[in-house]
């Protein structure tokens, strides 16, 4: 593989006076931004969530941040599922959907991203529908404990159905 890249790039020189690339910190802010743009060649409607952190992104170093992306990757697949499922009722309120943690626009910044394709129409209900799917989806308490997963709240039956059928052992502790 290490020949492969070699072989593939080695006719290209490096650059003897590379322009400096610039970094820009993105500043954390209380009020909620709007931006809503058009372009008449656009063949449908996008709907973008982005919830930033406000912290900046750390590296995966830990035993306790690998079990912090696990959680966060399981929560972004049963999200995703669940608005795969709405793309399907006889009504649904998007063409597509997705979601996910990670990088943005802006290397210093991280943000949990909501995405969904409406019909030209359909935008407010596009929206509605995300961000509803959303809230339920994070509705829950819990955290990790010891090397476990701690879940709690109304989806706590319907996680642990979903962690099982990906081959994962859960267990059901207290009410």
């Amino acid at each position: 593989l290490e020949q492969k890249i070699k072989t593939q790039f080695e006719k290209y020189p490096a650059l003897k006076n590379p322009k400096e690339r610039k970094e820009y910190n993105v500043p954390n802010h209380e009020e909620t931004f709007v931006a809503i743009e058009t372009d008449k060649e656009a063949s449908r409607s996008i709907i973008r969530l982005y919830y930033k952190d406000n912290e900046e992104p750390k590296p995966t170093k830990t035993l306790n941040d690998y079990q912090t992306d696990i959680t966060e990757h399981l929560f972004g697949m049963m999200l995703n599922q669940r608005l795969d499922e709405l793309t399907k009722t006889e009504q649904p309120p998007f063409i597509y959907g997705y979601s996910s943690h990670g990088s943005t626009w802006a290397k210093s910044k991280q943000a949990y991203q909501s995405v969904a394709l409406s019909s030209e129409t359909g935008q407010l209900e596009a929206l509605k529908a995300l961000a509803k799917a959303i809230k339920q989806q994070f509705s829950v308490g819990g955290g990790i404990k010891e090397h476990s997963i701690i879940l709690q709240g109304n989806f706590r039956d319907q996680i642990m159905d979903f962690l099982k059928q990906k081959g994962y052992k859960t267990k059901r502790v207290g009410g």
